[in-house]
């Protein structure tokens, strides 16, 4: 069921483009120099070879690229530099920017009281395909392998550990294989901030949760809610708070 729809106030509107003008030229900046880093340190590596003292050798040996094949290593590396390449990566963080920014919105509508009276819970399923879907991996000959401690239940469960609803969350998990929770449980801010050690998520407590995701997220009933031990017969949930000068995660972390 897609998330209900109310208008957002303009002072809401209108914080959410300027926090996306910020978030996009930021992101973009922060990925130039997170390329231009990386160019900087492969080229040092090149330049400055390193030392050391094999075994059953006397004296010390150069390891890394020699003279003769530094020049063509510099030149693959600087190949990274085109504006082609570079338009390839910083168009990737505006892509994330922008499905960030809609997220955003996404979630203040549907935390507006009046839906989350009706549809207090979330459910975090797939809805787009990806050639390489979180739990899985490629090999060496181009075969997707299963990975699955990359698998979104598995981040799920990490996410939820210690919480104050986390037996209902992985109760509801084991007996359905479904991943639901109230959309102002804290286990959609772990979802985003990675905990359990991922580093491809990108802060925020709304879809995307990481980059290239294929999942997003489904409206969950009142009535649903309360049959999965979500919320009491006569409990009312209350909507996610949401501060507005908070709503996208640092640009550093985004842009890793």
């Amino acid at each position: 069921m897609p998330i209900i729809t109310t208008q957002l106030t303009r002072q809401q509107s209108q914080a959410i483009a300027d926090a996306m003008r910020k978030y996009s030229g930021e992101v973009s900046d922060a990925k130039l120099k997170q390329i231009l880093d990386r160019i900087k340190g492969a080229l040092t590596d090149v330049l400055n070879p390193q030392q050391q003292t094999r075994e059953g050798l006397e004296h010390s040996v150069t390891t890394g690229l020699n003279p003769a094949t530094a020049r063509n290593a510099i030149a693959d590396i600087l190949s990274e530099v085109t504006p082609e390449a570079l338009a390839d990566e910083i168009d990737f963080t505006v892509k994330i920017a922008t499905e960030v920014a809609r997220g955003a919105g996404n979630y203040v509508r549907a935390n507006d009281a009046d839906v989350v009276e009706a549809y207090p819970g979330w459910e975090l399923l797939r809805i787009y395909d990806r050639a390489v879907p979180r739990g899985f991996k490629m090999d060496s000959k181009g075969k997707l392998v299963e990975d699955p401690e990359d698998a979104w239940p598995a981040r799920w469960r990490a996410a939820a550990e210690g919480l104050e609803d986390e037996d209902a969350i992985i109760g509801i998990l084991e007996t359905t294989e479904r991943m639901m929770a109230l959309k102002n449980s804290e286990i959609w801010q772990r979802l985003g901030d990675g905990s359990g050690g991922y580093d491809d998520t990108l802060g925020n407590p709304f879809p995307p949760f990481a980059f290239n995701s294929g999942f997003d997220v489904n409206e969950v009933s009142d009535k649903e809610c309360v049959e999965l031990g979500l919320l009491k017969a006569d409990e009312q949930a209350e909507p996610a708070e949401i501060d507005f000068s908070k709503l996208f995660s640092p640009v550093e972390e985004a842009a890793a």
